[in-house]
């Protein structure tokens, strides 16, 4: 029997967005295997593109880009990354300032800008090189498991389908987040908060603009965890004026700049980004199935798995696991375009 793996790239926004969640359906339904995928697919009148996607991936399972080769269409997975915007930071950067390479290809990071002078007639002109490092984007994989029952799959009503496409969405925002994060953090050295009061605030954020706010172009970023955006929303001086009146506890703008809210930014930290000076992109999602695994359905799972670790079986408990991967890329490609700061208590007693 083939089983089925579904890659997706991109088509008309309107309707691609929801092409993936889809297609993960009738994965489920078909328990994997494409024909029967298809079928099911077909009896059902699903979209054209869902359709055309599910044929395409029975030729190929082992390639994740063999199917939007043979389709020739780029637009699916655009439209579903842009659809995460409200969900990921990352997708939310890669659609608005972020610097967009492909995956597996060397480019090159601005360790310092050139420098230019004006000069006096009949003078030499004087311009300092840029120094360059070499780094290539490499190609990693976030991967994000779902459980669901049988009957929700089955359901054709919208807002079983609603709910599938929210857990899928939510799953892969949450998975690809905590992968960037990780890379755009490592190596920095966050600098300590020095006080709980508005005006420590501020000038803690006033540092931070200094380090990463050097040349005022750029598409600058603060990313942080719910402690501090709901500190930062609620934050006010003794006359109870707020100091961030733009700011809500699921993000806003704090100093004019928009303020990004992800769970997989470390509690009492913030970070200033510049977008511009990190490379990314997103080349394919892919989705599968699995009905006779045991698993550990746990936030925190034991790795490796110990005697205490409870396996449940999704065969005796009648139900299916979707796994999406994400086939994506992100490097800090300009020196300072990050920083941070941690150990934030803003608003707290003194």
């Amino acid at each position: 029997m083939q089983r089925f793996s579904s890659v997706l790239d991109r088509e008309d926004h309107a309707e691609a967005a929801g092409v993936l969640c889809e297609v993960a359906r009738f994965v489920a339904l078909g328990r994997g295997d494409a024909m029967q995928s298809l079928a099911l697919a077909q009896a059902e009148r699903a979209s054209e593109l869902a359709l055309r996607y599910i044929k395409s991936a029975a030729g190929s399972l082992s390639d994740p880009t063999w199917g939007g080769a043979l389709d020739g269409r780029a637009e699916v997975i655009s439209a579903f990354v842009e659809s995460l915007r409200s969900k990921s930071v990352f997708a939310r950067l890669l659609a608005d300032g972020m610097t967009r390479l492909p995956l597996k290809t060397r480019a090159a990071i601005v360790t310092a800008n050139a420098t230019a002078w004006a000069t006096g007639e009949g003078m030499p002109i004087s311009v300092s090189a840029m120094s360059l490092a070499g780094s290539a984007l490499e190609e990693r994989k976030a991967a994000a498991l779902i459980v669901l029952s049988n009957e929700l799959i089955r359901s054709t009503s919208p807002a079983a389908r609603a709910l599938l496409d929210a857990s899928l969405k939510s799953a892969v925002a949450d998975a690809i987040d905590a992968s960037f994060l990780d890379i755009v953090t490592d190596g920095l050295t966050p600098i300590a908060a020095t006080g709980t009061t508005p005006a420590a605030a501020l000038t803690d954020l006033r540092t931070l603009l200094g380090l990463v706010n050097t040349t005022g172009a750029g598409s600058l970023y603060f990313l942080m965890g719910a402690d501090v955006a709901n500190r930062a929303a609620t934050l006010a001086g003794s006359d109870s004026t707020l100091t961030f009146p733009a700011m809500g506890p699921l993000g806003g703008e704090m100093l004019n700049t928009p303020a990004l809210v992800s769970s997989a930014m470390l509690s009492g930290q913030i970070a200033l980004l510049d977008a511009t000076g990190i490379a990314g992109e997103i080349e394919a999602v892919t989705v599968s199935l699995s009905d006779q695994a045991s698993i550990e359905m746990d936030s925190a799972p034991s790795s490796p798995p110990n005697a205490a670790t409870v396996l449940r079986s999704l065969w005796q408990e009648n139900k299916v696991a979707i796994l999406a991967r994400a086939y994506f890329g992100a490097e800090v490609i300009r020196a300072g375009s990050i920083a941070a700061l941690d150990g934030i208590a803003w608003g707290a007693a003194p």
